[in-house]
């Protein structure tokens, strides 16, 4: 499969795949439990977050500036009075007045003519995604098992967030199918040398969990099963690539 290579690099290891975050209605959001008890929902999640953003895990360079990002979505002063708005004079229930407005801001960005725009629409997936899981807690599903081994992370889409929570000694590169050069996810895949490869068609449904992939990030190409001599030639070009590298350290 043929895709653009944003992230130089080549990675040699099992197929990982990562479910797109989806923002979905939860159950217990399907009715509002009155203006007052969903202000005080929204508050509380929009407090959580917020405080996770300033005071988290410790981040360091690309990350932080991420979690700046996000940050200055949820204390967006036009972005909490749209969600108290939705549910003070719509009746809403606090998931949602957030499925409403995030729509609203990713049907706006998404329509922009810069594709810097257009991917920030990601971000507030992302964020209202998190609101989502801290009012009502995170779905069973979009919790994804810890990275045992190495491996190459195969996803449709992948958040920040997402790519934030991967053990990223086990992850050795990433193909993504619907992705832009200038995502956040992309930008701290470069950062932190991971190769990645996006615009791959249909990546997630070419490929089995656990099958050896090749990804070849300088190219922009992923093999799928590859046969020995393809593994054995991209092997000697790994060690090659960090024989470089441990040069270009020295000096």
């Amino acid at each position: 499969m043929h895709g653009i290579p944003v992230s130089a690099g080549i990675a040699c290891a099992p197929a990982h795949l990562v479910h797109a975050r989806t923002l979905t209605l939860p159950p217990a959001a399907a009715k509002s439990a009155g203006p007052r008890k969903e202000r005080e929902r929204l508050h509380h999640a929009l407090d959580v977050l917020e405080s996770s953003y300033r005071s988290g895990p410790a981040r360091r360079g690309t990350e932080a500036e991420v979690a700046k990002a996000h940050l200055s979505i949820v204390t967006d002063v036009e972005f909490r009075t749209e969600l108290e708005t939705s549910i003070a004079d719509h009746g809403m229930s606090t998931g949602q007045a957030v499925i409403r407005t995030a729509g609203r801001y990713v049907a706006l960005l998404g329509s922009a003519d810069s594709e810097y725009l257009r991917e920030r629409a990601v971000d507030i997936r992302d964020v209202a995604a998190q609101i989502m899981d801290a009012a009502y807690g995170a779905p069973e599903e979009s919790h994804d098992a810890p990275l045992k081994k190495d491996v190459v992370v195969v996803a449709d889409d992948l958040t920040p967030s997402q790519f934030m929570g991967l053990d990223k000694r086990r992850l050795k590169g990433l193909a993504l199918a619907h992705a832009g050069a200038t995502s956040h996810t992309v930008i701290l895949a470069r950062s932190l040398g991971i190769p990645c490869v996006i615009g791959v068609p249909d990546a997630v449904l070419h490929l089995t969990p656990g099958d050896m992939v090749v990804l070849d990030a300088v190219r922009g190409i992923v093999v799928s099963a590859p046969s020995e001599p393809v593994l054995a030639f991209y092997r000697a070009e790994q060690r090659t690539q960090e024989r470089i590298a441990q040069r270009l350290t020295v000096h």
